[in-house]
């Protein structure tokens, strides 16, 4: 099956501030675990980041097939079945025009890190190199947290007067989305950023709590930080905020995480990375 031809990246009107290209997102996909959930349908709309309100430069949608069953459960929220998905296209089809059109841009979506984690994770599964856990994005709903609150349906409304239709499609969410950042830049004007630079989610938390060290996520799901001067530290269970070299214990945990924990293949690799791999059966220990 021919599948639409998507826009090519490229140095345009968007890449107006600082030569920023920004495209909002969001996908659908099997399920909520960041880790297994695969892609069933994506939106990129490419937007102006030269113009005040945002204007759409091309937009790129996509329904593909998982090659898993979409579960029922997850089908009764998005409404995409494996009836609409089979014969399409799997995400790796896509893959390589995919990274190209957001591995230089800043991103913008509703509740980035769950958009962002699977994004990068399918691209690492088609061979491509995935984003990084502090790729610049803009997400909505840490704007809303500065001057309000909460989900993408009930924030649509507070600023449109209307309900939200079409929720969980992406495009529909997509557009929805830079609906609401458009109208969260005109109504707050005096208490956001001028700038997109400012809006990019490390900038805008960093603005709200100066004193809050930056954390620089290794991760996409987050399990470990680096701070300023490269030290290592957990971010969740037992040891949570302590350097992974603090104790013999904290040293131990890593490789139980290697050795017997069911971790995501980054992390795992992470693991490896400092602690090396694990011995060969009858080598030395």
């Amino acid at each position: 099956m021919d599948a639409p031809t998507p826009p090519t990246p490229s140095k345009s009107a968007s890449a107006g501030l600082g030569g920023m290209r920004l495209y909002a997102f969001d996908l659908e996909t099997t399920g909520l675990d960041g880790n297994t959930a695969r892609i069933v349908e994506y939106c990129f709309i490419e937007l102006d980041a030269a113009d005040p309100g945002l204007r759409e430069l091309s937009r790129w949608t996509e329904m593909v097939d998982p090659q898993m069953p979409i579960p029922p459960e997850t089908t009764r929220v998005h409404g995409i079945t494996d009836e609409m998905v089979r014969g399409r296209p799997a995400f790796a089809a896509f893959a390589a025009r995919v990274q190209a059109l957001v591995q230089d841009a800043v991103l913008v979506a509703h509740n980035h890190k769950y958009d962002l984690e699977i994004l990068s994770r399918e691209l690492v599964r088609a061979g491509q190199s995935g984003l990084r856990p502090n790729h610049p994005c803009i997400d909505t709903q840490r704007v809303e947290a500065t001057v309000n609150s909460h989900s993408l349906a009930a924030t649509y409304q507070r600023y449109h007067g209307a309900p939200f239709d079409g929720a969980h499609r992406s495009a529909a969410d997509t557009e929805a989305c830079v609906a609401v950042l458009r109208a969260q830049r005109a109504k707050h004007a005096d208490r956001l950023p001028a700038d997109l630079e400012g809006l990019i989610v490390a900038n805008l938390e960093r603005s709200r709590n100066p004193a809050r060290a930056d954390r620089n996520w290794l991760d996409h799901g987050r399990k470990f930080y680096a701070d300023a001067a490269g030290t290592v530290f957990y971010n969740f269970g037992k040891f949570r905020g302590q350097a992974i070299f603090a104790t013999k214990e904290t040293k131990d945990y890593l490789g139980w995480m290697r050795d017997k924990a069911d971790f995501p293949d980054d992390v795992k690799a992470l693991v490896v990375s400092w602690i090396g791999a694990a011995p060969k059966p009858g080598g030395p220990a």
